[in-house]
């Protein structure tokens, strides 16, 4: 099964005159995007729909958001309109275009709004790189067109993948290279060893019954809110109006970028060392079947219908973020054989007997059994649950676990939870 895999190096282009280039680059890509985003949206406000191209001898046509017109328009425009285009790359140029096809798909199937302007200030410079086409890739030197070659450093687990698109980005200051490889993986469940994962608020849990805490970045968030405070309190960039952000606003939103960098980087380093060492002793993990982006979606509201209990709610949303329930996710994706299954009910049944009671779990780290006594830390049991029920799943072909289910019937179906540990 092939698939698709990411990884960030750190780009050095050797000289400032190549920094230069790729900066440029970038505020090429950011000129074109916003020039087409602003067109496609008069377009759309004038007539209430985009212009549609019919193709000769055909009955099937494309829009004027779709990257074949966008293409077709961008080379008029570099030719005729915006000559100071021609000293870019048309080929990387035009594909940071692509994304607006896809977003106006996705707008005029109600599943988003229009594509975004990009700004100067509030927009880390990038462009897009794909290999075959307008790069490279030979060890660690790709050759990016009208650029020349850079350097990457970092670790390649993929050295015999194929290299397929990538980004280029600028962040806090320095230069990194997003490369997307092409990874074949082998989908086998024979004779391996499994765990139980249970993702908490502040703590991972396997049914080995070992814990994984997050680092502590206390400290580096309230650096973080101090920045954030004096960026409020001085002059905002307001563009339409022609008015430029401060150097006193600059300066402190230089500082917050880079404090909330290092603790993105803190965190990341967590999740790849505890997947990494999880993946190393386990060939399939299961785990709950979780929304994490419908469960740290804000409680706000809207001024007619406002939110209830939502400083609470942002308090359990961040401490969700900062145990990284995705990211560990996926980076356990593509290191082991991920299963998932049904969370409902994982922390309220007991491991020993399957008694399901909301009232087992007596407080949020502590559980004790109301029917047979059995007493464990909360976490861990649920984590042995997940553990019992995905076996139980794979060995009946069940497509739920049968959580939820009284005990007599879990029997019945053979998915009561065992002992594991």
């Amino acid at each position: 099964m092939i698939v698709k895999r990411t990884i960030r190096y750190r780009l050095h282009a050797g000289s400032k005159a190549k920094y230069r280039q790729l900066y440029a680059l970038a505020g090429a890509c950011r000129f074109v995007w916003n020039y087409y985003v602003s067109l496609l949206r008069d377009e759309y406000a004038a007539y209430g729909e985009l212009r549609k191209f019919y193709r000769p001898d055909s009955t099937k046509y494309s829009l004027s958001c779709d990257y074949f017109q966008l293409g077709k328009n961008f080379t008029l425009t570099r030719k005729h309109y915006i000559k100071w285009l021609n000293g870019y790359s048309a080929n990387i140029v035009r594909h940071s275009l692509k994304p607006i096809e896809t977003t106006y798909r996705q707008f005029f199937k109600g599943a988003g709004g229009l594509p975004k302007f990009k700004g100067k200030y509030s927009t880390d410079p990038s462009s897009p790189v794909q290999f075959g086409m307008t790069a490279k890739l030979t060890g660690e030197w790709p050759h990016i067109q009208k650029i020349g070659h850079v350097r990457l450093i970092g670790n390649n687990p993929y050295a015999d993948a194929t290299p397929k698109s990538g980004t280029v980005r600028l962040e806090n200051g320095k230069w990194y290279a997003y490369i997307v490889y092409d990874v074949e993986i082998i989908d086998s469940l024979h004779g391996v060893q499994s765990v139980g994962l249970d993702r908490n608020v502040g703590n991972i849990a396997l049914s080995n019954g070992r814990m994984f805490t997050p680092p502590d970045v206390s400290k580096k968030e309230r650096r973080r809110i101090k920045y954030q405070r004096m960026m409020a309190r001085r002059q905002k960039p307001k563009i339409k109006q022609g008015i430029k952000p401060s150097n006193r606003y600059l300066k402190p939103r230089k500082q917050y970028r880079r404090i909330s960098g290092k603790i993105r980087k803190i965190n990341d380093n967590w999740i790849h060392h505890i997947s990494k060492e999880i993946a190393a002793d386990y060939d399939v993990i299961y785990i709950e079947n979780l929304n994490t982006k419908g469960m740290t979606k804000s409680a706000k509201g809207t001024i007619d219908e406002p939110g209830r209990n939502v400083n609470a709610k942002s308090g359990l949303n961040k401490a969700i973020l900062k145990t990284g329930w995705h990211k560990l996710e996926a980076a356990l994706n593509y290191k082991a054989n991920i299963i998932k299954i049904a969370p409902h009910y994982t922390s309220q049944a007991c491991n020993k007997c399957g008694h399901t009671h909301r009232d087992n779990r007596t407080t949020q780290s502590k559980f004790v059994c109301l029917e047979c006594g059995h007493s464990d830390n909360a976490d861990l049991n649920a984590a042995k649950n997940i553990l019992a029920f995905g076996i139980g799943e794979r060995l009946n072909g069940r497509g739920d676990s049968g959580i939820g289910l009284t005990v007599k019937r879990q029997k019945e179906h053979g998915l009561q939870p065992v002992a594991v540990g």
